[in-house]
């Protein structure tokens, strides 16, 4: 299967790997269909931000939202077929660094830990449904923000993260 990884700042590798395995039941193989990349994604990658001996990356390093389809599952409640956006587990010392388990999302294939996977709907698209990460995150920002009825308020930039924001506040009554 194909994965990427940073080498030095600025240059990724794209490169054939074995595919990743399950290891217990709390775990499936994915096939990823949509990535995105996010903005500390490419801040990770554009650095240089960490210290030569972080170099090369884990395979996978650093994406950390995808949506796919699991291919293999021992789970009744993640069965094969199920679509889902998947988020990486963290990094063990003790685990073999594979896509999704302890590397990043830039492959075709992750493991993904049933704990760090939100089901999806059959319908829609995977490039529509990869964005519940961000936005989610934006709403949470927002809840934590309190109300802004009546204020003035001012989103900068319009990327993915901006936009979110600025659909959300759109809604509410605000001065400007």
């Amino acid at each position: 299967m194909k994965a990427a990884r940073i080498l030095p700042p600025k240059q990724f590798e794209i490169s054939e790997i074995d595919f990743p395995s399950p290891v217990n039941e709390n775990e499936s193989l994915v096939k990823l269909e949509s990535w995105s990349i996010c903005g500390s994604d490419i801040r990770d990658a554009y650095g240089p931000l960490f210290s030569e001996e972080n170099y090369p990356m884990r395979w996978g390093s650093h994406c950390h939202e995808a949506v796919g389809t699991i291919l293999n599952s021992n789970s009744t409640e993640y069965p094969k077929g199920q679509r889902v956006i998947v988020l990486p587990s963290p990094f063990a010392d003790n685990s073999e660094a594979v896509p999704g388990r302890g590397g990043g999302l830039l492959a075709e294939y992750v493991i993904g830990d049933h704990s760090r996977m939100i089901k999806i709907p059959e319908h829609g698209n995977p490039e529509d449904w990869v964005m519940c990460q961000p936005s989610g995150t934006v709403l949470y920002a927002c809840q934590l923000m309190g109300t802004i009825l009546g204020k003035n308020i001012m989103i900068l930039g319009q990327g993915a993260i901006g936009l979110s924001f600025t659909a959300i506040c759109s809604r509410q009554v605000l001065e400007k």
